[in-house]
């Protein structure tokens, strides 16, 4: 039987949706997910130029009602490509040096440009990313690599307008944790979205720190790539990396990606077999396993 309460405390975060085998292949992981448990969803319009929106529309067609999408808005949109999408992930399949494992961030880690966001942009935004996703509302609307400064009083005012109207849910931020911490209007926000890890925890404690918001952990695999080649890395790791960060973050959502059916599984089962664990139970296993 799948424990929807405790799969819905992971997500699927969706940034190489278009670089898997071909369409049927992305929609096979995506269903994969949901029939696991999962119902967040986490897209942006930069996601391979576009395409990972609509997968993901065509994914969340006959069940919107049942899950969670989330993408952002003011990087810049997408560009128009007329390409159909199983030609688009033919091309980016051959292009793109993305891993198919683990969250990969887009997020920088350097200092954060300013730019400033009207509401004439948040509006294009919104409606292109609605038409590739074939919805009418979003379930969270963040802002991408940005903070509050950059949005004019008048974009604020819009955003609260959309959420009013019903058209969004909740709004939030898609940012390093250095610059998330740094805004200094986060009560604006419903949702804070960024990078945590075992052994990259710098934001550990912010979750205590707002608990009014919703708080989304990305990157938690990150380590593992700048770990030594001779490092046995147990099967189970991405199980218990995930449910270590849950306990956490019991109330928010852990970002996750692969493109292997056969990893996908393993790693929500292995997250459900050890997510009652204590947190220090956890760490110690994680140590162990990389030991």
């Amino acid at each position: 039987m799948i424990n929807h309460k405790v799969s819905s405390g992971l997500g699927y975060g969706c940034v190489a949706l278009a670089t898997y085998n071909n369409l049927a292949h992305s929609l096979d992981i995506l269903n994969l997910a949901f029939d696991m448990g999962i119902i967040h969803f986490d897209t942006a319009p930069l996601y391979s130029k576009g395409y990972s929106e609509k997968i993901l529309g065509i994914f969340s067609k006959n069940k919107r009602d049942k899950v969670q999408i989330s993408s952002k808005f003011g990087l810049g949109d997408a560009a128009k490509n007329p390409l159909p999408v199983s030609w688009a992930i033919l091309l980016n399949k051959q292009r793109s040096s993305a891993p198919q494992s683990g969250f990969v961030s887009t997020e920088s880690e350097t200092n954060i440009i300013y730019r400033q966001i009207d509401e004439n942009q948040i509006d294009k935004n919104l409606d292109s990313t609605l038409k590739r996703l074939k919805t009418d509302y979003l379930d969270c609307f963040l802002l991408h690599e940005g903070i509050s400064p950059f949005l004019t009083d008048e974009a604020k005012a819009y955003l609260l307008d959309l959420k009013k109207a019903g058209k969004i849910k909740k709004i939030g931020l898609a940012a390093n944790f250095n610059h998330t911490q740094q805004d200094p209007d986060l009560d604006f926000w419903d949702i804070l979205q960024y990078e945590n890890g075992p052994f990259y925890n710098t934001s550990d404690g912010f979750v205590q720190e707002y608990p009014k918001h919703e708080h989304i952990y990305h990157s938690c695999f990150k380590q593992v790539r700048n770990l030594s080649k001779k490092k046995a890395i147990s099967k189970d790791y991405a199980g218990l990396v995930l449910a270590y960060e849950h306990k956490k973050n019991p109330n928010g959502k852990i970002l996750f990606s692969t493109g292997n059916d056969n990893h996908l599984k393993h790693n929500i089962l292995t997250f459900r077999q050890y997510v009652d664990k204590s947190e220090e139970q956890l760490k110690d296993m994680i140590n162990y396993a990389l030991s």
